[in-house]
Protein backbone atom coordinates (compact mmCIF):
# COMPACT_ATOMS: atom_id res chain seq x y z
CA UNK A 1 0.00 0.00 0.00
CA UNK A 2 2.90 2.34 0.29
CA UNK A 3 4.47 1.63 -2.62
CA UNK A 4 0.93 2.29 -4.57
CA UNK A 5 0.41 5.60 -2.22
CA UNK A 6 3.90 6.45 -3.57
CA UNK A 7 3.64 6.58 -7.72
CA UNK A 8 0.73 9.23 -6.76
CA UNK A 9 2.73 11.24 -4.30
CA UNK A 10 0.50 10.86 -1.50
CA UNK A 11 2.77 11.37 1.44
CA UNK A 12 0.00 11.25 4.19
CA UNK A 13 -1.04 7.96 3.04
CA UNK A 14 2.10 6.45 2.79
CA UNK A 15 2.70 8.00 6.43
CA UNK A 16 -0.59 6.16 7.98
CA UNK A 17 0.39 3.00 6.54
CA UNK A 18 4.56 2.82 7.58
CA UNK A 19 3.58 3.67 11.15
CA UNK A 20 1.01 0.64 10.93
CA UNK A 21 2.82 -1.70 9.86
CA UNK A 22 6.32 -0.43 12.04
CA UNK A 23 3.66 -0.42 15.05
CA UNK A 24 3.17 -4.24 14.12
CA UNK A 25 6.76 -5.34 13.77
CA UNK A 26 7.80 -3.55 16.51
CA UNK A 27 5.35 -5.27 18.53
CA UNK A 28 6.49 -8.34 17.21
CA UNK A 29 9.77 -7.96 18.02
CA UNK A 30 9.51 -6.85 21.69
CA UNK A 31 6.76 -10.34 22.36
CA UNK A 32 10.10 -12.04 20.30
CA UNK A 33 12.79 -10.90 23.04
CA UNK A 34 10.60 -10.57 25.84
CA UNK A 35 11.75 -13.57 27.43
CA UNK A 36 15.41 -12.80 26.61
CA UNK A 37 17.85 -10.50 28.25
CA UNK A 38 16.62 -7.55 27.09
CA UNK A 39 13.67 -5.46 26.13
CA UNK A 40 13.51 -1.68 25.22
CA UNK A 41 13.01 0.50 28.33
CA UNK A 42 13.14 4.12 29.70
CA UNK A 43 13.69 3.47 33.04
CA UNK A 44 16.88 4.12 34.19
CA UNK A 45 17.32 0.96 36.23
CA UNK A 46 16.88 -1.01 33.36
CA UNK A 47 19.44 0.50 32.23
CA UNK A 48 21.52 0.61 35.02
CA UNK A 49 21.14 -3.44 35.35
CA UNK A 50 22.36 -3.41 31.90
CA UNK A 51 25.46 -1.86 32.75
CA UNK A 52 26.72 -4.11 35.49
CA UNK A 53 25.62 -7.29 33.46
CA UNK A 54 28.25 -6.17 30.63
CA UNK A 55 30.75 -4.13 32.72
CA UNK A 56 33.06 -6.95 32.99
CA UNK A 57 33.52 -7.75 29.29
CA UNK A 58 36.38 -6.04 27.63
CA UNK A 59 35.58 -3.06 25.52
CA UNK A 60 37.43 -0.29 24.24
CA UNK A 61 33.92 1.62 24.05
CA UNK A 62 32.25 3.76 27.08
CA UNK A 63 29.10 1.81 28.11
CA UNK A 64 28.28 4.19 30.95
CA UNK A 65 24.70 6.22 29.94
CA UNK A 66 24.50 9.99 31.11
CA UNK A 67 20.74 10.69 29.66
CA UNK A 68 17.63 8.84 29.68
CA UNK A 69 15.71 7.58 26.32
CA UNK A 70 12.26 9.93 26.21
CA UNK A 71 8.90 7.64 25.86
CA UNK A 72 8.39 7.05 21.99
CA UNK A 73 5.22 6.60 19.94
CA UNK A 74 6.76 3.10 19.04
CA UNK A 75 7.36 1.58 22.12
CA UNK A 76 6.76 -1.26 24.00
CA UNK A 77 7.51 -2.26 27.74
CA UNK A 78 8.45 -5.88 28.56
CA UNK A 79 5.71 -6.43 31.74
CA UNK A 80 2.71 -5.52 29.34
CA UNK A 81 3.94 -8.86 26.60
CA UNK A 82 3.42 -12.29 27.05
CA UNK A 83 5.75 -14.78 25.32
CA UNK A 84 3.27 -15.95 22.33
CA UNK A 85 4.25 -18.38 19.23
CA UNK A 86 5.63 -16.38 16.26
CA UNK A 87 4.67 -17.03 13.12
CA UNK A 88 7.83 -18.44 11.02
CA UNK A 89 8.27 -15.56 8.30
CA UNK A 90 9.31 -17.20 4.74
CA UNK A 91 11.70 -15.48 2.68
CA UNK A 92 9.57 -13.48 0.55
CA UNK A 93 8.25 -11.68 3.75
CA UNK A 94 11.97 -10.88 4.05
CA UNK A 95 12.86 -9.66 0.81
CA UNK A 96 9.80 -7.74 0.95
CA UNK A 97 11.42 -6.21 4.33
CA UNK A 98 14.24 -5.61 2.11
CA UNK A 99 12.96 -3.80 -0.41
CA UNK A 100 11.22 -1.37 2.04
CA UNK A 101 13.88 -0.19 4.09
CA UNK A 102 15.68 0.62 0.72
CA UNK A 103 12.25 2.64 0.03
CA UNK A 104 12.36 4.16 3.25
CA UNK A 105 16.06 5.29 2.47
CA UNK A 106 15.63 6.36 -0.69
CA UNK A 107 12.70 8.88 -0.02
CA UNK A 108 14.80 10.39 3.04
CA UNK A 109 12.93 8.77 6.04
CA UNK A 110 15.82 7.77 7.95
CA UNK A 111 13.98 7.44 11.37
CA UNK A 112 11.37 4.71 9.72
CA UNK A 113 14.24 2.95 8.07
CA UNK A 114 16.28 2.55 11.50
CA UNK A 115 12.83 1.32 13.01
CA UNK A 116 12.35 -1.45 9.76
CA UNK A 117 16.13 -2.85 10.64
CA UNK A 118 15.77 -2.97 14.10
CA UNK A 119 12.50 -4.76 14.98
CA UNK A 120 13.78 -7.40 11.98
CA UNK A 121 17.10 -7.58 13.58
CA UNK A 122 15.68 -8.39 16.58
CA UNK A 123 13.07 -10.95 14.84
CA UNK A 124 15.88 -12.56 13.16
CA UNK A 125 18.15 -12.77 16.31
CA UNK A 126 16.37 -15.40 17.65
CA UNK A 127 14.27 -17.61 15.24
CA UNK A 128 16.84 -17.22 12.32
CA UNK A 129 17.76 -20.67 10.70
CA UNK A 130 20.82 -21.30 8.45
CA UNK A 131 19.30 -20.23 5.52
CA UNK A 132 18.04 -17.36 7.12
CA UNK A 133 21.99 -16.44 8.11
CA UNK A 134 22.36 -14.29 5.18
CA UNK A 135 19.07 -11.89 5.40
CA UNK A 136 20.30 -11.47 8.95
CA UNK A 137 23.93 -10.18 8.10
CA UNK A 138 22.61 -8.13 5.70
CA UNK A 139 20.22 -6.27 8.28
CA UNK A 140 22.27 -6.43 10.73
CA UNK A 141 25.15 -4.62 8.02
CA UNK A 142 22.66 -2.07 6.90
CA UNK A 143 21.93 -0.82 10.13
CA UNK A 144 25.17 -0.61 10.96
CA UNK A 145 25.76 1.04 8.13
CA UNK A 146 22.70 3.37 8.60
CA UNK A 147 24.36 4.22 12.30
CA UNK A 148 27.51 5.27 10.43
CA UNK A 149 25.85 7.11 8.13
CA UNK A 150 23.92 9.80 10.74
CA UNK A 151 26.51 9.97 12.83
CA UNK A 152 26.22 7.44 15.29
CA UNK A 153 29.98 6.34 15.69
CA UNK A 154 29.91 3.63 18.94
CA UNK A 155 27.27 2.18 18.34
CA UNK A 156 27.89 1.34 14.71
CA UNK A 157 31.21 -0.08 15.54
CA UNK A 158 29.28 -2.44 18.12
CA UNK A 159 26.92 -3.49 15.10
CA UNK A 160 29.45 -4.04 12.73
CA UNK A 161 31.02 -6.34 15.47
CA UNK A 162 27.88 -8.24 15.83
CA UNK A 163 27.57 -8.66 12.56
CA UNK A 164 31.76 -9.87 11.87
CA UNK A 165 30.12 -13.15 14.24
CA UNK A 166 27.22 -13.47 11.98
CA UNK A 167 29.26 -12.95 8.49
CA UNK A 168 31.78 -16.02 9.12
CA UNK A 169 29.00 -18.27 9.03
CA UNK A 170 28.93 -20.73 6.46
CA UNK A 171 25.69 -19.74 5.35
CA UNK A 172 26.49 -16.16 4.25
CA UNK A 173 27.59 -15.24 0.32
CA UNK A 174 31.13 -13.84 -0.98
CA UNK A 175 28.92 -10.83 -2.03
CA UNK A 176 27.50 -9.92 1.59
CA UNK A 177 31.09 -10.49 2.99
CA UNK A 178 32.33 -8.33 0.23
CA UNK A 179 29.59 -5.51 0.94
CA UNK A 180 30.84 -5.48 4.86
CA UNK A 181 34.52 -5.54 4.36
CA UNK A 182 34.19 -2.46 2.43
CA UNK A 183 31.26 -0.46 4.28
CA UNK A 184 33.42 -1.40 7.29
CA UNK A 185 36.27 -0.24 5.90
CA UNK A 186 34.31 3.43 4.89
CA UNK A 187 33.13 3.50 9.02
CA UNK A 188 36.97 2.93 9.92
CA UNK A 189 37.97 5.54 7.74
CA UNK A 190 35.28 7.77 9.71
CA UNK A 191 36.49 7.30 12.74
CA UNK A 192 40.24 7.79 11.43
CA UNK A 193 41.34 4.32 11.84
CA UNK A 194 42.91 4.49 8.42
CA UNK A 195 45.42 1.57 8.70
CA UNK A 196 42.90 -0.50 9.41
CA UNK A 197 40.10 0.70 6.70
CA UNK A 198 43.00 0.13 3.91
CA UNK A 199 43.39 -3.38 5.35
CA UNK A 200 39.93 -4.06 4.68
CA UNK A 201 39.81 -2.69 1.30
CA UNK A 202 42.60 -4.63 0.09
CA UNK A 203 40.93 -7.99 1.69
CA UNK A 204 37.57 -7.00 -0.17
CA UNK A 205 39.46 -6.67 -3.54
CA UNK A 206 41.09 -10.11 -3.05
CA UNK A 207 37.84 -11.76 -2.13
CA UNK A 208 36.39 -10.05 -5.06
CA UNK A 209 38.90 -11.31 -7.35
CA UNK A 210 38.61 -14.99 -5.88
CA UNK A 211 34.97 -14.37 -6.31
CA UNK A 212 34.69 -13.08 -9.72
CA UNK A 213 37.12 -16.18 -10.69
CA UNK A 214 34.88 -18.87 -9.62
CA UNK A 215 31.73 -17.18 -10.51
CA UNK A 216 33.02 -17.56 -14.49
CA UNK A 217 33.22 -21.47 -14.35
CA UNK A 218 28.89 -21.01 -13.30
CA UNK A 219 26.32 -21.00 -15.66
CA UNK A 220 23.24 -18.78 -14.38
CA UNK A 221 20.26 -18.59 -15.62
CA UNK A 222 18.82 -14.86 -17.08
CA UNK A 223 17.15 -13.63 -13.88
CA UNK A 224 20.60 -14.73 -11.59
CA UNK A 225 23.02 -12.91 -14.27
CA UNK A 226 20.71 -9.41 -13.97
CA UNK A 227 20.62 -10.29 -10.05
CA UNK A 228 24.45 -10.45 -10.13
CA UNK A 229 24.96 -7.62 -12.15
CA UNK A 230 23.27 -5.53 -9.89
CA UNK A 231 25.59 -6.74 -7.40
CA UNK A 232 28.31 -6.22 -9.39
CA UNK A 233 27.23 -2.35 -9.81
CA UNK A 234 26.31 -2.01 -6.03
CA UNK A 235 30.27 -3.70 -5.48
CA UNK A 236 31.58 -0.85 -7.71
CA UNK A 237 30.21 1.96 -5.99
CA UNK A 238 30.90 0.85 -2.40
CA UNK A 239 34.37 0.86 -3.80
CA UNK A 240 34.18 4.17 -4.66
CA UNK A 241 32.88 5.53 -1.76
CA UNK A 242 35.18 3.47 0.51
CA UNK A 243 38.06 4.70 -1.42
CA UNK A 244 36.97 7.92 -1.30
CA UNK A 245 36.82 8.25 2.39
CA UNK A 246 40.54 6.77 2.79
CA UNK A 247 41.73 9.16 0.82
CA UNK A 248 39.85 11.84 2.46
CA UNK A 249 41.78 11.35 5.34
CA UNK A 250 44.98 11.80 3.66
CA UNK A 251 43.56 15.30 2.23
CA UNK A 252 44.13 14.29 -1.20
CA UNK A 253 40.88 16.02 -2.70
CA UNK A 254 41.67 15.16 -6.58
CA UNK A 255 41.43 11.59 -5.60
CA UNK A 256 38.45 11.86 -3.37
CA UNK A 257 36.72 13.77 -6.36
CA UNK A 258 37.43 11.49 -8.88
CA UNK A 259 36.22 8.78 -6.79
CA UNK A 260 32.62 10.35 -6.23
CA UNK A 261 32.40 11.17 -9.54
CA UNK A 262 33.15 7.28 -10.70
CA UNK A 263 30.43 6.45 -8.26
CA UNK A 264 28.36 8.93 -9.44
CA UNK A 265 29.00 7.24 -13.23
CA UNK A 266 28.44 3.75 -11.76
CA UNK A 267 24.63 4.73 -9.89
CA UNK A 268 23.55 6.28 -13.05
CA UNK A 269 24.65 3.22 -15.61
CA UNK A 270 23.33 0.86 -13.23
CA UNK A 271 19.75 3.01 -13.50
CA UNK A 272 19.65 2.33 -17.22
CA UNK A 273 21.08 -1.15 -17.12
CA UNK A 274 17.49 -1.78 -14.94
CA UNK A 275 15.78 0.52 -17.18
CA UNK A 276 16.39 -1.42 -20.30
CA UNK A 277 16.99 -5.07 -18.35
CA UNK A 278 14.50 -6.78 -20.33
CA UNK A 279 17.22 -6.06 -22.92
CA UNK A 280 20.30 -7.79 -20.93
CA UNK A 281 21.92 -9.86 -23.96
CA UNK A 282 22.29 -6.51 -26.18
CA UNK A 283 24.26 -4.57 -22.95
CA UNK A 284 27.60 -5.91 -22.76
CA UNK A 285 29.82 -3.81 -20.84
CA UNK A 286 33.26 -4.78 -20.71
CA UNK A 287 34.04 -6.58 -17.28
CA UNK A 288 36.23 -4.44 -15.14
CA UNK A 289 38.13 -4.42 -11.48
CA UNK A 290 36.06 -1.73 -9.55
CA UNK A 291 39.27 -1.32 -7.37
CA UNK A 292 40.96 0.14 -9.97
CA UNK A 293 40.43 4.01 -9.57
CA UNK A 294 42.23 5.01 -12.70
CA UNK A 295 40.56 4.27 -15.79
CA UNK A 296 37.10 5.95 -15.13
CA UNK A 297 35.34 6.25 -17.99
CA UNK A 298 36.27 3.47 -20.71
CA UNK A 299 34.99 0.40 -18.74
CA UNK A 300 31.47 1.99 -18.78
CA UNK A 301 28.60 1.42 -21.42
CA UNK A 302 27.69 4.59 -23.26
CA UNK A 303 24.97 6.26 -21.97
CA UNK A 304 22.10 8.05 -23.98
CA UNK A 305 22.95 11.75 -23.64
CA UNK A 306 19.59 12.63 -23.29
CA UNK A 307 18.92 10.36 -20.21
CA UNK A 308 18.59 12.92 -16.90
CA UNK A 309 19.20 11.72 -13.27
CA UNK A 310 14.51 11.83 -12.94
CA UNK A 311 14.19 9.59 -16.16
CA UNK A 312 16.91 7.25 -15.40
CA UNK A 313 14.64 6.11 -12.05
CA UNK A 314 11.09 6.69 -12.82
CA UNK A 315 11.06 4.97 -16.27
CA UNK A 316 10.97 1.05 -17.04
CA UNK A 317 10.44 -2.00 -15.09
CA UNK A 318 11.59 -2.54 -11.37
CA UNK A 319 13.53 -5.62 -9.95
CA UNK A 320 13.87 -6.84 -6.57
CA UNK A 321 14.00 -3.15 -5.04
CA UNK A 322 17.71 -2.38 -6.38
CA UNK A 323 16.07 0.61 -8.26
CA UNK A 324 15.70 2.09 -4.61
CA UNK A 325 19.24 1.50 -3.80
CA UNK A 326 20.89 2.79 -7.18
CA UNK A 327 18.57 6.11 -6.88
CA UNK A 328 19.37 6.60 -3.53
CA UNK A 329 23.35 5.83 -4.44
CA UNK A 330 22.90 7.87 -7.22
CA UNK A 331 21.51 11.13 -5.16
CA UNK A 332 23.89 10.87 -2.43
CA UNK A 333 27.11 10.36 -5.05
CA UNK A 334 25.35 13.53 -6.73
CA UNK A 335 25.42 15.70 -3.40
CA UNK A 336 28.98 14.50 -2.66
CA UNK A 337 29.68 15.78 -5.53
CA UNK A 338 28.12 19.26 -5.61
CA UNK A 339 29.13 19.59 -1.73
CA UNK A 340 32.97 18.87 -2.63
CA UNK A 341 32.36 21.91 -5.76
CA UNK A 342 30.71 24.48 -3.56
CA UNK A 343 33.32 23.89 -0.55
CA UNK A 344 36.03 24.37 -3.20
CA UNK A 345 34.37 27.62 -3.95
CA UNK A 346 33.44 26.32 -7.23
CA UNK A 347 30.02 27.54 -7.21
CA UNK A 348 28.94 26.68 -10.94
CA UNK A 349 29.78 23.36 -10.98
CA UNK A 350 28.53 23.13 -7.33
CA UNK A 351 24.71 24.48 -8.59
CA UNK A 352 24.92 22.25 -11.41
CA UNK A 353 25.73 18.76 -9.15
CA UNK A 354 22.84 20.31 -6.90
CA UNK A 355 20.23 20.97 -9.51
CA UNK A 356 21.44 16.96 -10.96
CA UNK A 357 19.90 16.11 -7.55
CA UNK A 358 17.22 17.63 -7.51
CA UNK A 359 16.08 16.04 -10.85
CA UNK A 360 16.91 12.75 -8.97
CA UNK A 361 14.95 13.91 -6.20
CA UNK A 362 11.54 14.31 -8.11
CA UNK A 363 12.38 11.12 -9.77
CA UNK A 364 11.92 9.56 -6.17
CA UNK A 365 8.98 11.74 -5.71
CA UNK A 366 10.73 12.97 -1.81
CA UNK A 367 10.27 16.30 -0.80
CA UNK A 368 13.27 14.92 2.02
CA UNK A 369 15.72 14.33 -0.43
CA UNK A 370 14.78 16.88 -2.53
CA UNK A 371 14.63 19.60 0.31
CA UNK A 372 18.51 18.85 0.63
CA UNK A 373 19.51 19.73 -2.99
CA UNK A 374 17.53 22.90 -2.53
CA UNK A 375 19.56 23.88 0.59
CA UNK A 376 22.50 23.31 -1.51
CA UNK A 377 21.84 25.80 -3.52
CA UNK A 378 20.22 28.20 -1.22
CA UNK A 379 23.82 28.23 0.99
CA UNK A 380 25.19 29.02 -2.91
CA UNK A 381 23.15 32.01 -3.06
CA UNK A 382 24.14 33.09 0.41
CA UNK A 383 27.50 33.03 -0.78
CA UNK A 384 27.38 34.94 -3.42
CA UNK A 385 25.23 37.67 -1.92
CA UNK A 386 21.96 36.82 -3.22
CA UNK A 387 19.97 36.95 0.09
CA UNK A 388 16.41 38.21 -1.81
CA UNK A 389 16.55 34.99 -3.52
CA UNK A 390 17.78 32.60 -0.48
CA UNK A 391 14.83 33.67 1.44
CA UNK A 392 12.47 33.71 -1.30
CA UNK A 393 13.03 29.70 -2.02
CA UNK A 394 13.15 29.55 2.21
CA UNK A 395 9.26 31.15 2.67
CA UNK A 396 8.12 28.36 -0.26
CA UNK A 397 8.84 25.75 1.59
CA UNK A 398 7.36 27.04 4.81
CA UNK A 399 4.40 25.20 5.13
CA UNK A 400 6.06 22.04 4.11
CA UNK A 401 8.89 21.82 6.50
CA UNK A 402 6.47 22.60 9.78
CA UNK A 403 5.02 19.44 9.18
CA UNK A 404 8.26 17.59 9.67
CA UNK A 405 10.13 18.49 13.20
CA UNK A 406 11.80 16.95 13.94
CA UNK A 407 14.00 16.44 11.11
CA UNK A 408 17.21 17.38 9.65
CA UNK A 409 15.50 19.30 6.88
CA UNK A 410 13.38 21.21 9.36
CA UNK A 411 17.06 21.91 11.34
CA UNK A 412 18.57 23.52 8.37
CA UNK A 413 15.74 25.27 6.98
CA UNK A 414 15.88 26.96 10.50
CA UNK A 415 19.34 27.30 10.06
CA UNK A 416 19.52 28.79 6.78
CA UNK A 417 16.28 30.77 7.33
CA UNK A 418 18.54 32.34 10.60
CA UNK A 419 21.23 33.40 8.75
CA UNK A 420 18.91 35.51 5.97
CA UNK A 421 17.54 37.45 8.86
CA UNK A 422 21.17 37.74 10.13
CA UNK A 423 22.18 39.45 6.60
CA UNK A 424 19.46 41.50 6.52
CA UNK A 425 20.38 42.75 10.55
CA UNK A 426 17.25 41.24 12.19
CA UNK A 427 19.13 39.69 14.72
CA UNK A 428 16.54 38.62 17.30
CA UNK A 429 14.77 36.67 14.69
CA UNK A 430 18.32 34.81 13.59
CA UNK A 431 18.83 34.00 17.34
CA UNK A 432 15.15 32.42 17.35
CA UNK A 433 15.59 30.30 14.11
CA UNK A 434 18.66 29.16 15.29
CA UNK A 435 17.33 27.91 18.79
CA UNK A 436 14.75 26.39 16.71
CA UNK A 437 17.23 24.45 14.95
CA UNK A 438 18.98 23.30 17.51
CA UNK A 439 16.04 21.84 19.28
CA UNK A 440 15.06 20.36 16.78
CA UNK A 441 18.41 18.17 16.07
CA UNK A 442 18.08 17.51 19.86
CA UNK A 443 14.58 16.03 19.74
CA UNK A 444 15.74 13.66 16.60
CA UNK A 445 18.56 12.51 18.36
CA UNK A 446 16.27 11.81 20.85
CA UNK A 447 14.22 9.83 18.91
CA UNK A 448 16.17 8.13 16.98
CA UNK A 449 18.65 6.68 20.20
CA UNK A 450 15.50 3.60 20.54
CA UNK A 451 15.81 2.56 16.98
CA UNK A 452 19.22 1.52 17.10
CA UNK A 453 19.39 -0.36 20.17
CA UNK A 454 19.29 -4.34 19.89
CA UNK A 455 20.31 -5.73 23.15
CA UNK A 456 22.32 -5.03 26.96
CA UNK A 457 25.58 -4.15 24.29
CA UNK A 458 23.82 -0.70 23.24
CA UNK A 459 21.20 -0.42 25.86
CA UNK A 460 24.15 1.22 28.21
CA UNK A 461 25.88 3.09 25.37
CA UNK A 462 26.73 6.76 25.32
CA UNK A 463 25.96 7.15 21.89
CA UNK A 464 27.11 10.35 19.74
CA UNK A 465 25.36 12.89 18.86
CA UNK A 466 23.13 11.84 15.27
CA UNK A 467 24.00 15.06 12.55
CA UNK A 468 26.83 16.65 14.68
CA UNK A 469 28.18 18.35 11.95
CA UNK A 470 24.50 19.88 11.16
CA UNK A 471 25.22 20.38 15.41
CA UNK A 472 28.45 22.18 14.72
CA UNK A 473 27.32 24.71 12.08
CA UNK A 474 23.88 25.68 14.01
CA UNK A 475 26.50 26.30 17.04
CA UNK A 476 29.19 28.11 14.84
CA UNK A 477 25.92 30.07 13.91
CA UNK A 478 25.28 31.11 17.20
CA UNK A 479 28.59 32.23 17.72
CA UNK A 480 29.02 34.53 14.18
CA UNK A 481 25.52 35.67 15.61
CA UNK A 482 26.55 37.29 18.92
CA UNK A 483 29.54 38.65 17.31
CA UNK A 484 26.95 40.65 14.88
CA UNK A 485 25.45 41.26 17.79
CA UNK A 486 28.26 42.56 19.80
CA UNK A 487 29.17 45.09 16.82
CA UNK A 488 25.95 46.49 16.49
Amino acid sequence: MQLHAHTGQKLDVIKKYALSALNLLQELASRATSSGSYTPTTSKATAKNSMQKTQSKSSRINRQSKRTKPDQTISVEKTTLERIPLPEFTDDFWHLMEHMWLFYGAIGQIEWKLWLLNSCCRLLSVQYTKIQEEVYAKTLLELAHQCNRIGKFGVASVHYSQCLAVINGDAVSNSTRIMFLLRFARHLATIRNVDKSKELYSEAQELYSKNHEEREDLSQKPEEKLRTKCMDWRVASEACLAYAYIQMQYRNLPSVRRAYMQSLRLQKAALEFLRRFTKVEELRPVERNPFDMEDLGSTLPVLDPQLDNAHAFSSGPKFEGWHWYFANGLLEATMSVATYHFLKGNHQDASFFAQEARKCSEGINSFQSDARAIFLEIQIALHLGKVDAAFESLSNMENTIADLKPSVAHSQWNWLLSACYQRRGEHSRAEMHLKEAEVSLQLLDQLLDPTIILDSSTSTLETDIAYADILASVVAAHGSLGVAQFKS
